[in-house]
């Protein structure tokens, strides 16, 4: 064979290795590929989870905020009430402070009206008597 028949068999041979290892590597990258692929569909899945449950939670935390703000109300209309309530317990203390004293002023009243009609009565047997006489 020529010099040259040789350099040609030599570059075919060449090629067909690099042709080879190029359809190695084509092999290679389509796994990469079907593997990139799962891989994505596995991430879009889990996206999909993940957007799930951040729906949930914000689901959640409107109907928590909600029962807070409610709560707030409730403590705010207790805090009136007791308010209120203290409020009035002052009104019904001094009234009870008004009716002890006309209780005693009634109790002292009440003394010296019988000291009157005491009085009275024993006046009046007096001035019987003296009319018997």
């Amino acid at each position: 064979l020529s010099e040259q028949a040789r350099t040609a068999i030599k570059q075919v041979i060449a090629a067909e290795a690099r042709a080879a290892a190029a359809e190695r590597e084509v092999v290679l990258l389509r796994e990469r590929v079907q593997e990139l692929i799962i891989s994505s569909k596995e991430v879009s899945a889990a996206l999909i989870i993940v957007e799930k449950q951040t729906s949930h939670a914000e689901g959640k935390a409107e109907v928590l905020s909600e029962q807070a703000r409610t709560a707030i109300k409730q403590v705010i209309a207790a805090e009136a009430r007791a308010a209120a309530a203290e409020r009035e317990v002052v009104l019904l203390r001094e009234r009870v402070q008004e009716l002890i004293i006309s209780s005693k002023e009634v109790s002292a009243a009440l003394i010296i009206v019988e000291k009157q009609t005491s009085h009275a009565e024993g006046k009046a047997e007096v001035l019987s008597e003296q009319a018997r006489t």
